[in-house]
């Protein structure tokens, strides 16, 4: 019982890692890119802000 926990914890993790190092590529093509801006904040994590597009009418 223990080891499918420990299995399936691990597998978890992984994917959980995966996820958040794709998430971060994104965010930092973007913040390259000058789609969004980091804000400093008293938070541990920056907050990101999108900026709206020119509109053209």
């Amino acid at each position: 019982m223990e080891e499918q926990f420990s299995k399936k914890l691990n597998e978890r993790t992984g994917k959980s890692n995966k996820y958040r190092k794709n998430v971060g590529k994104e965010i930092n093509k973007m913040l390259d890119e000058g789609i969004i801006k980091r804000r400093n904040a008293q938070y541990v994590s920056p907050r990101v802000v999108v900026q709206k597009p020119n509109k053209v009418r």
